[in-house]
């Protein structure tokens, strides 16, 4: 009774204060200074009771009242696990050999005791044969007296009373189950921080948020209690009387704001941003090659750029540069003029049907009396143009002359090019 402890700042570093005023770093000191200053049975035991929270355990190994501690961690490269012991006198030893050694000297243990001790140590070795995690010490991230590892790229945290977590928020539910003391949970809870978790103005004092979405949040209650949705939240608070009018209308305020930053975003969204949302995502097309995909994608300056993705996986920028990818590695022309001659107007949806291009209706969506007039309008189209190149001898001279220069370029060519006769025969014929 008397006793009392404080934890330093954010770092969870722990003090003991006896009743005197003298202060100890760790129970375990405390402990030591007990047994050598004769306090009564009762208090060494509760004293005694407490080390677990430093990491102290006991076996049935062990002689009645001794507890052991376990240092995992590495020097010079290899991994090393070491011992400590805490014995009933209050001795603590850096190894089972001193403890065994200590034992015999006292002359009032037996040898079934110090057999049993040696027994401990070879079933720890059994057990510590496996794999070994290395432990880090000071880690920013977890509070003082912690050790973190991280396995396949997930972080452990292991408390000082020896139990393992996969997140500090586990830790945190476990403590807080556990009835640990408040100060204690109240340092795990600044260091939720690193794990997403924030205090929010709007939320009730000693409050913390976690979003875990758009539309989805995680709640920390004042004393440890934890809600996986703002219903549940705002019911608990509607229903406790701890809380206030105030600190109800608080949640529902913010949960409205975000709501409307939410809308206001959507709004202020522009068409360019839109229309590069929706064509990130990649499409086939009857029109390419198989196994060939295509998308569009806006770039910095706003232009439009089309990727190929190919049957391997690879992605390509650009045409010119599909074309070129498409030679080295050996497609058939086909397939390199598929991609050249693509064209988005021929691309309905993501069902990837072809449709006419809006500017050209097809043939059959086309009425008879709008044939008709379409064809009126041709030929007196034509028969103006005609009227206008039989009243111009000149134009008409100069027409026949371009004739002529084609027909003397087709002949010149023709032995090269293998230039088809009745190509010859037509440009004659128009003369």
């Amino acid at each position: 009774a008397g006793w009392k402890r404080r934890v330093i700042g954010a770092s969870g570093r722990e003090y003991i204060l006896r009743p005197d005023g003298k202060q100890f770093m760790t129970r375990c000191i405390a402990l030591q200074h007990m047994v050598e200053d004769n306090y009564n049975i009762e208090e060494i035991k509760a004293m005694r009771s407490k080390l677990c929270h430093e990491g102290w355990n006991e076996d049935n190994c062990l002689p009645e009242g001794w507890l052991y501690k376990v240092w995992e961690g590495k020097i010079s490269g290899r991994t090393s696990r070491n011992y400590k012991f805490f014995s009933l006198e209050g001795t603590v030893f850096e190894s089972m050999k001193t403890a065994i050694e200590f034992m015999e000297m006292c002359g009032y243990y037996s040898e079934e005791t110090t057999e049993n001790c040696r027994k401990f140590m070879k079933k720890e070795n059994r057990n510590s044969n496996g794999e070994r995690f290395q432990w880090e010490m000071d880690d920013n991230s977890a509070p003082y007296g912690w050790k973190t590892r991280i396995t396949e790229g997930r972080k452990f945290f292991l408390m000082p009373d020896g139990n393992q977590f996969p997140s500090l928020f586990s830790a945190f539910q476990h403590m807080v189950k556990n009835d640990y003391l408040l100060s204690q949970i109240n340092v795990i809870r600044s260091f939720l921080k690193h794990e997403g978790w924030e205090f929010d103005s709007l939320l009730p004092s000693g409050w913390q948020v976690k979003y875990k979405g758009s539309d989805s949040h995680w709640y920390i209650g004042r004393h440890g209690e934890f809600f996986e949705n703002t219903d549940r939240a705002i019911d608990f608070i509607g229903s406790n009387s701890e809380y206030t009018i105030e600190d109800l209308e608080n949640l529902k305020e913010k949960i409205d704001k975000e709501k409307n930053e939410k809308e206001a975003a959507v709004i202020a969204t522009s068409p360019k941003d839109i229309k590069l949302k929706l064509k990130l995502n990649w499409f086939a097309h009857e029109t390419l090659p198989k196994g060939w995909k295509i998308r569009k994608i806006l770039n910095k300056s706003g232009t439009e750029v089309d990727y190929f993705l190919s049957p391997t996986g690879d992605t390509i920028t650009g045409r010119k540069d599909c074309w070129q990818y498409m030679n080295d590695q050996g497609y058939p022309m086909e397939d390199i003029e598929k991609i050249w001659k693509f064209s988005w107007k021929t691309v309905k949806d993501s069902k990837s049907e072809v449709v006419v291009s809006p500017k050209r209706k097809a043939e059959s969506d086309i009425s008879p009396t709008s044939k008709k007039n379409k064809s009126s309008k041709s030929e007196v189209r034509l028969k103006r143009k005609s009227g206008s190149d039989d009243g111009n001898p000149r134009k008409k001279s100069a027409k026949a002359e371009n004739y002529t220069k084609t027909l003397d370029y087709l002949k010149n060519i023709s032995s090269i090019h293998n230039v088809d006769s009745r190509v010859l025969d037509v440009v004659n014929r128009h003369l």
